[in-house]
């Protein structure tokens, strides 16, 4: 149920951002791959894909991938 919430009110605040303008790269990280990848893949769940895309937001299982995706 937490990180259920944390997606979601993650979600919210990257909607916001991009209704408010904002067009840099926000990128979702964390390393709980059990809860977020289907069952025995390296991808994500569809829902939680689609509810990421649109709202612009990509997903890093670590910080290296968070920071390749921002480009750091």
């Amino acid at each position: 149920m937490k990180d259920c919430v944390i997606v979601e009110a993650y979600i919210e605040a990257a909607g916001q951002l991009r209704s408010a303008g904002l067009a840099a790269p926000i990128v979702f990280a964390s390393s709980n791959t059990k809860e977020y990848f289907a069952p025995n893949t390296r991808r994500l769940q569809d829902e939680i894909a689609a509810d990421l895309e649109d709202v612009g937001v990509e997903y890093a299982p670590n910080f290296g991938a968070a920071k390749h995706s921002l480009g750091l």
